[in-house]
């Protein structure tokens, strides 16, 4: 069968960036007054907590009992007049004392203590507030409270030192239009004359031996299949820097009739809307990767959140798969219309690639992709090159079947170039993520979204009793930083939260779960980077198996 499709590409051009990269301002370090005051204080007077100031000027020393106030002020003033300017100096602020029960090396330390708080369920922020001299603790909703109150009372902290309130939720503006490192797919990319178009799969070449990423061909600068040598850039289309991921290397050109009996006579056919570009930069990839957006959609023809809640959220491919049947279900992330879903319609279908002209009307172009698949699920303009897989909610990752380069007028369908038809023009790849994935049922390694990461996966079968399973952390000999596990119960079973930890000190952990706690439950992966502990990875929990304990040894620091 014959589909009227238009090629999806790009949804907007901007003016290009001038080719010169902009020279930076140097930086230099200022100190206020108020920092010096600071600063002396800390120094001088080990009751010092921190200071505030209010609307009319007046600046709060919060310090602990036992502290000499007069000597107190006397440095602050001390402290202004001298980093003070000569303006400055004119308006020397009046000092007020805030006295709190708790001393400032007391406070540092209920702080430390009280750093897995932020593990919990519906917990926004922990702080050492200077204003109150106390650990304020930021919930989403009430029903935190009372846990964030016995969280605190098992680690010993007093009551008066602590404070919680309803606060907003912090999140990061993330969404599939912005710029990620290591790329995934379902992110944005442009080429030299910005048009926007997705990034279909990080994968490996074995034609080229080389790393790089599957998109649309017509996505490609020049006539489809000319292999320019297209540019990819990601995040704004600046023309320069770590903006320019990579290079288009592998493409076909339009063949007739002439040369291949299965293209309609006097056109132009592919196999494959398809091409792969070579990365420029080793730390841009990590195979197998989709970017995972916060929800999906299943009605045709309407577009989904772009947002993102944490940079690290992929869905990561285990495999790819041909062959699929109409009915099927399949995803699809894109950087206009997010992750949507639906059944396939077609299969094997020769389609007619149409476009738009200058009065919105379409046009042939000539073209005809062969043997495409068509879904029931939305396509939009700048989703060309998205990837296409069939994704198991139960282990959180999928099999990748393609990539998306169409869709019908109006968006209510979209096409796809399916693997065996991309391999049959630009040879075989790497399309699954190195090492194992959820559920753990083999022994390999597991990589986080962050490179820099490896942990050894050891699987024990029939290791607890069947009604449970077992996660165990082990520090490997070259780690000292912190690194967590932490086990979520699925929101059937309630809102626990248990953290496994290990770091200089403590080599080994470990702790676990009921099976009625799995479904809708998760691994969250946590490492010390600087002063904080943050989150590489989640995967879903749901289909690990009763009796299993898993290990695993952290490698890398």
């Amino acid at each position: 069968m014959n589909f009227r499709i238009v090629v999806l590409w790009a949804s907007l051009v901007l003016a290009a960036h001038g080719a010169e990269k902009p020279t930076e301002p140097e930086l230099s370090s200022v100190t206020t007054p108020l920092m010096a005051v600071d600063a002396q204080l800390h120094a001088a007077i080990k009751e010092y907590i921190g200071l505030r100031t209010d609307k009319e000027g007046l600046v709060y020393l919060t310090v602990g009992k036992g502290a000499d106030l007069e000597a107190a002020a006397q440095m602050a003033r001390d402290a202004w007049m001298k980093a003070a300017s000569p303006d400055e100096a004119e308006h020397l602020p009046n000092f007020d004392f805030n006295v709190v029960p708790v001393g400032a090396d007391q406070l540092n330390s209920a702080f430390q203590a009280m750093r897995d708080v932020l593990t919990l369920e519906d917990v926004a922020s922990l702080d050492l507030d200077e204003a109150c001299g106390c650990l304020n603790v930021g919930v989403v909703n009430d029903s935190a409270i009372a846990r964030v109150a016995e969280y605190a009372a098992k680690r010993r902290i007093a009551k008066e030192w602590l404070r919680i309130a309803i606060t907003p939720p912090i999140i990061r503006t993330l969404t599939l239009r912005d710029e990620y490192r290591p790329n995934f797919g379902g992110i944005q990319i442009q080429n030299k004359a910005q048009a926007s178009c997705t990034l279909g799969l990080p994968v490996y070449s074995f034609s080229r031996q080389s790393y790089g990423f599957l998109t649309a061909s017509h996505c490609t600068e020049g006539p489809q299949g000319a292999m320019l040598g297209t540019g990819f850039y990601q995040a704004g289309g600046k023309l320069f820097g770590t903006d320019w991921i990579g290079d288009e290397v592998l493409d076909l050109a339009l063949f007739t009739s002439a040369t291949d009996s299965a293209c309609p006579a006097g056109r132009m056919c592919r196999r494959s809307d398809t091409a792969f570009g070579e990365y420029r930069n080793s730390q841009h990839y990590m195979v197998g990767r989709v970017m995972r957006p916060t929800a999906a959609c299943v009605t045709a023809g309407g577009s989904c959140t772009l947002s993102v809640a944490r940079a690290t959220d992929d869905i990561r491919m285990v495999g790819g798969i041909s062959g699929l049947f109409t009915g099927t279900s399949v995803d699809k992330v894109g950087r206009t219309s997010g992750w949507t879903r639906g059944a396939i319609t077609s299969t094997c279908t020769n389609i007619n690639v149409f476009a738009l002209g200058p009065t919105g009307a379409p046009f042939d172009t000539g073209i005809t992709i062969l043997c495409q698949y068509t879904v029931a699920t939305t396509a939009l303009p700048g989703d060309s090159g998205s990837p296409v897989f069939e994704f198991d909610a139960a282990r959180g990752n999928g099999l990748f079947a393609g990539i998306l380069w169409g869709g019908a007028i109006g968006g209510s369908s979209m096409v796809f170039s399916p693997i065996n038809q991309i391999d049959s023009e630009l040879g075989s790849f790497v399309y699954n993520q190195k090492g194992v994935a959820s559920p753990f049922m083999t022994n390999g390694f597991f990589y986080t979204g962050d490179p820099n990461d490896e942990l050894k996966v050891e699987y024990f079968p029939n290791a607890v009793p069947s009604g449970e399973i077992a996660i165990e952390l082990v520090a490997g000999p070259n780690v000292a930083h912190i690194k967590e596990i932490v086990l979520a119960e699925g929101a059937a079973a309630g809102t626990g939260r248990w953290p496994i930890t290990v770091d200089n000190f403590v080599r080994s952990n470990r702790d676990g779960l009921y099976l009625y706690q799995l479904p809708g439950g998760r691994l969250e992966f946590r490492k010390q980077i600087g002063g904080g502990v943050f989150e590489v990875s989640r995967v879903p929990i749901d289909a690990i198996p009763g009796g299993t304990k898993v290990t695993f040894t952290w490698l890398t620091d």
